[in-house]
C-alpha cells in the first residue's frame, strides 16, 4: 500500500515534466545546437528539479514527521521514528543543495558558467 501512495506521489509530481514546452528547459532551437546548450539543459534540469521538485517532498516529509510526532502518544518507538523522518529530510535537503553548489563550481572551473555577470550563479550563457 505505501509503494502504491509513494508511486502514485511521485507520478503527480513528475508527470508535468512531459508537459514543460521546449521554451522552459530546452535552451535552443533544433539545429541550433552547440556543447554549451548541452551544459544549459542539464543545469535548467537540475534547476528546475531542485526549484519545482524538491521543496514539495520536503514539505510532505516533515508533515508525515509532525503526524508521526503528533499522533506517537508518547511512545518512545514511535516519537524516535517522527524525529528520525525529520532528521533525515533536513539531511536530504542539505546534501541536495550542496551538490547544486558544487556542480555549479564544477561549472565554473570549466569555463562553462561565470558566477559574476549574471544574475543568478547557476546560469550558463551560451551567447558566444
Amino acid at each position: 500500500m505505501k509503494i502504491k501512495i509513494i508511486a502514485l506521489s511521485f507520478l503527480m509530481l513528475v508527470l508535468p515534466l512531459g508537459l514543460i514546452s521546449a521554451d522552459g528547459l530546452v535552451p535552443c532551437e533544433l539545429g541550433e545546437c552547440n556543447i554549451c546548450h548541452l551544459f544549459q539543459l542539464f543545469t535548467n534540469i537540475v534547476t528546475f528539479v531542485l526549484t519545482i521538485i524538491v521543496p514539495p517532498i520536503a514539505t510532505i516529509m516533515f508533515l508525515y514527521g509532525g503526524i508521526l510526532f503528533y499522533t506517537s502518544g508518547g511512545v518512545p518507538e514511535k516519537v524516535n521514528k517522527a524525529k528520525e523522518v525529520m532528521v533525515y529530510t533536513v539531511f536530504g535537503l542539505i546534501i541536495i543543495y550542496s551538490a547544486w553548489v558544487i556542480v555549479g563550481a564544477f561549472l565554473n572551473a570549466i569555463g562553462v558558467a561565470s558566477w559574476t555577470g549574471l544574475t543568478t550563479w547557476w546560469e550558463i550563457d551560451c551567447s558566444i
